[in-house]
């Protein structure tokens, strides 16, 4: 199985269901081939979704007598940035919970205008919003850094959007944290998470793993410079009674299209003026806040075989949006591909050549499943819905 620190890996086996290959980190399949993900979308029917809704009230309820007795000015608080998951969380929260909300943005350096659009548009539903900017010297020498070492250009910064949140439900004394979606759940991820509601567990996601700024300290960076890339002591916000939670885990209606339909419905803008071929996706409500991640998407081809236009292909097998010969055109039509204009933008941002960055990036890609062609770029060796083994 691969990781971010080797190239080692030597097949790739998909679910029998959707195309979800078994690269994908802490994933797990069962003697059928099938992925944890399809087996949760099945399961899903036989969830008693009106006791766990009764369940998340309850959750909501207690935060609010909480919040109360501690004399904190929250009930909850949620890390936002604008887009599709966290739009539909706050509103949710807010309008049919109830619950008095902080909204907490870790900011990237790179903003984008849709994404400024995005939070304005969530704020003016009636929220406070508390935006975080890490120094951004710092935050450009750990892109570099993660590009170099990890072949993922954002994992330094996914640090401060974990953070964020849990340092204000700390400093605040906020009694909720809420969150998304659980990785066990819609991908299968259980080496690393387990299928529950407790978000706190995303410290152990590949990404995220321990989230202790002390991983970034280097020459130059000290650990006093890192707060922001710090989370606080989980178990001692435990004992006093803070609780994180998954929202998916309470409603069967949390999904990435529900929650993009309900989100364009409020306000929220998509990336309309992007083409698909230009972004490797076919959706377009995801990563709009940051062109970094649309690299870092082409870079996660490379490493592991598979896209943000898989991701995308096998949430609508599950749901029934799509056949699996579809999907298969669709991931062949488009996973892996980032414009020049995007690549460009990266390398401007870490202060590299485009020599550098191909450097870089080659020393990652996978030279199990790719080989370079006449024109020297990386091309695929396997054939996407197929079993792959060197």
């Amino acid at each position: 199985m691969l990781n971010e620190n080797t190239n080692q890996g030597y097949h790739m086996k998909y679910c029998r269901r959707c195309l979800q290959p078994d690269t994908r980190y802490g994933i797990e399949f069962d003697e059928n081939g099938i992925c944890g993900g399809c087996l949760y979308t099945e399961s899903m029917e036989k969830i008693d979704w009106d006791k766990r809704r009764q369940e998340l009230k309850e959750i909501a309820d207690n935060a609010k007598l909480c919040a109360k007795k501690n004399n904190s000015p929250y009930d909850c608080v949620i890390g936002v940035s604008g887009g599709k998951d966290s739009t539909f969380i706050a509103l949710y929260a807010k309008e049919k919970l109830g619950l008095n909300v902080l909204l907490v943005n870790s900011c990237p350096e790179e903003l984008t205008e849709n994404g400024k659009h995005n939070l304005d548009n969530l704020r003016r539903h009636g929220f406070d919003l508390i935006q975080l900017r890490a120094n951004p010297i710092i935050a450009k020498k750990l892109a570099l850094r993660s590009f170099e070492d990890y072949g993922h250009i954002c994992k330094a910064y996914e640090y401060t959007v974990v953070c964020s949140s849990v340092i204000f439900a700390d400093r605040f004394n906020i009694p909720l944290i809420l969150n998304g979606e659980n990785g066990a759940l819609v991908w299968g991820q259980t080496k690393f998470q387990k299928g529950n509601e407790d978000w706190f567990q995303i410290i152990n996601s590949n990404t995220n793993q321990g989230c202790q700024a002390s991983d970034w300290v280097q020459d130059g960076i000290s650990l006093q410079e890192l707060f922001m890339y710090q989370i606080p002591d989980i178990e001692k916000l435990k004992a006093r009674g803070v609780r994180a939670i998954f929202l998916q885990y309470y409603l069967k209606e949390y999904t990435a299209v529900q929650n993009a339909d309900f989100s364009v419905a409020r306000g929220m803008r998509g990336r309309y003026a992007d083409r698909p071929e230009d972004m490797g996706r076919y959706r377009i409500f995801s990563s709009i806040d940051d062109d970094l991640m649309i690299v870092n998407e082409m870079l996660k081809w490379l490493k592991l075989g598979f896209g943000r236009a898989s991701d995308d292909a096998c949430l609508d097998i599950r749901e029934g949006r799509i056949s699996r010969e579809y999907a298969i055109e669709l991931v062949k039509r488009y996973d892996g591909l980032c414009a020049e204009k995007y690549i460009d933008n990266c390398c401007r941002y870490l202060g590299i050549s485009k020599e550098y960055f191909w450097e870089v990036t080659d020393k990652w890609v996978n030279k199990k499943f790719f080989a370079k062609d006449s024109n020297n770029r990386w091309v695929p060796r396997f054939i996407v819905g197929e079993d792959f083994t060197v």
